[in-house]
């Protein structure tokens, strides 16, 4: 696995951690912020907002809005996250 996806990875994981208090580090790449992480609509839209600040980021409106009807992954929000910052 590459360096900077791992430091990604562990990136967003300490976001989550400093927004919802709770320890994320069990979180696999297929696993659902909703299902397994137990965050709801409002959760996902602040990590994002924090996901943008940390690495200067945006992300694609229209890639954020697929996930409004299914379960975004910890995996597909590290994958674009590397996308858009050239990680």
């Amino acid at each position: 696995m590459n360096r900077n996806r791992d430091e990604v990875k562990d990136q967003i994981r300490d976001l989550m951690r400093e927004l919802f208090g709770e320890d994320f580090s069990y979180l696999a790449e297929d696993d659902s912020f909703y299902y397994h992480a137990g965050l709801d609509s409002f959760d996902f839209i602040e990590l994002i907002d924090a996901v943008e600040k940390e690495f200067g980021v945006r992300l694609p409106e229209w890639r954020l809005a697929d996930w409004r009807m299914g379960a975004p992954t910890f995996g597909g929000l590290v994958d674009m996250v590397c996308e858009v910052s050239g990680r």
